[in-house]
């Protein structure tokens, strides 16, 4: 079974872009508008990689899905729009294996695809 990529994101927009770009490379994705829909898709055996919002509706941030795919060993991207987010704090508190400002989603194809074939 082939391993998908976890798209946490609530922007419409951004989560367009970003599934025609895992679409194009043939990616397979779940996608989880919020933290606890996050959370239940997050499976080792199912999830190989996830990209995670940094900064959610209603406040919410992607820290407790961070932490679950750091417990999980499930690499992962944090993703913003720079707004809101200092990618300094975000390596600091979530050891992620990559920040991805949404401006440059374009090249983030490219490098899901190598994460995935690792």
């Amino acid at each position: 079974m082939t391993k998908k990529v976890l798209i946490v994101e609530d922007d419409a927009s951004a989560l367009k872009l970003i599934s025609r770009i895992l679409e194009s490379i043939n990616l397979e994705f779940l996608i989880a508008k919020d933290s606890s829909t996050a959370l239940r898709f997050l499976n080792p055996e199912k999830i190989g990689f996830a990209l995670v919002d940094y900064s959610l509706e209603d406040g919410e941030t992607g820290d407790k899905v961070a932490e679950k795919a750091n417990e999980l060993g499930i690499p992962y991207f944090v993703t913003s729009d720079g707004a809101y987010c200092d990618p300094h704090e975000v390596f600091d508190n979530y050891k992620p294996l990559g920040y991805v400002s949404k401006a440059g989603v374009i090249n983030l194809g490219d490098i899901v695809k190598q994460i995935c074939e690792q």
